[in-house]
């Protein structure tokens, strides 16, 4: 055992060897057998790009098993190169491959206690709702319903969506109203809909934004929190919880702009969140391998100052 000491975020370990393989290694093959591979932006189409990092599939399998207990990328990638691409035209962050996530995925990480009960997105957002007045609201991705839960009181008709299914058992059973099917399902008209770091995941953004708009009347309002990638991650946005399978992307304020303009819709709001110390210390374990030793009051408080915003809200209105 022995102190471990790095200059990025100023902050110190005990022992070495903590943290690491906390889940048992488990088996996890997905059946694939065909590598896709994108030639343009999968929002915008554009092929030109500027390339802002590479990562060896197979060092990323290895930080997998031993962060995480399990490994989430086919063996078809094996050997192979990916690489983080800044689209020129729609300012989308995408990869060279598209690595499909699944419902497993998501359980999984959730029994690491990756995923917080509460996002600086949410104080945001509640400020907004608390101007909007919304009659009826639905929270695409709302996990186990943290923020169903803190605004519940507030709307008369609150409703969620989870891809989990076990996440969305867990709401259920607390009486909120949650579904596990396609938002394309629901049948009556929404004044706001939301989600918080879920976009980053999605694929498809062009079919969850159809799906999203289809349920607006307009006036209507879409709530969007997601990390920003200009902001702490610029530096520290390389560990494989920012990466595919888990993150498919990264949304810039240029990229929102584009989105606005494409789907014609209204920016009316526009808002950076600070660093919370969830993620902080996700940041620290995703450099090294290691969680803190304690609270790091000091470390947080730095970087806080020094890396300003950790995501960003942005409120659309349909027209």
């Amino acid at each position: 055992m022995k102190p471990y000491n790095t200059n990025f975020l100023g902050f110190q370990f005990i022992d070495e060897n903590a943290g690491k393989k906390y889940m048992p290694p488990l088996e996890y093959t997905k059946s694939v057998k065909v590598v896709e591979e994108l030639d343009r932006c999968p929002l915008c189409g554009c092929t030109r790009y500027i390339q802002t990092g590479k990562f060896q599939i197979d060092a990323l399998v290895d930080q997998w098993v031993e962060r995480y207990g399990f490994n989430p990328i086919p063996d078809v990638y094996k050997g192979k190169i990916l690489e983080k691409r800044r689209c020129c035209e729609c300012d989308l962050s995408y990869y060279n491959y598209h690595m499909h996530d699944d419902e497993e995925l998501y359980q999984r990480l959730a029994k690491t206690h990756y995923y917080p009960t509460f996002r600086s997105e949410y104080g945001v957002a509640t400020e907004i709702l608390q101007k909007l007045k919304p009659e009826t609201l639905l929270e695409i991705g709302c996990g186990t319903g943290a923020f169903l839960d803190r605004i519940q009181h507030m709307i008369p008709i609150v409703m969620g969506s989870e891809y989990n299914t076990a996440a969305a058992e867990e709401c259920r059973k607390r009486g909120l109203n949650v579904i596990s099917e396609d938002i394309s399902t629901i049948n009556i008209p929404i004044e706001v809909v939301c989600h918080f770091e879920v976009l980053e995941h999605v694929f498809d953004t062009a079919k969850l934004m159809h799906d999203t708009l289809w349920l607006l009347n307009p006036g209507g309002k879409l709530i969007i929190g997601t990390p920003d990638p200009d902001g702490i991650l610029s530096v520290n946005g390389t560990g494989v919880l920012h990466l595919p399978p888990h993150h498919q992307f990264d949304f810039s304020e240029q990229t929102f702009k584009y989105l606005a303009n494409r789907y014609n819709l209204k920016i009316i709001d526009y808002q950076k969140t600070e660093l919370t110390y969830h993620h902080y210390a996700n940041y620290v374990r995703n450099l090294t391998g290691l969680p803190l030793a304690q609270p790091d009051v000091v470390g947080f408080y730095e970087t806080q100052k020094r890396y300003k915003n950790h995501s960003h809200v942005v409120v659309f209105e349909k027209q």
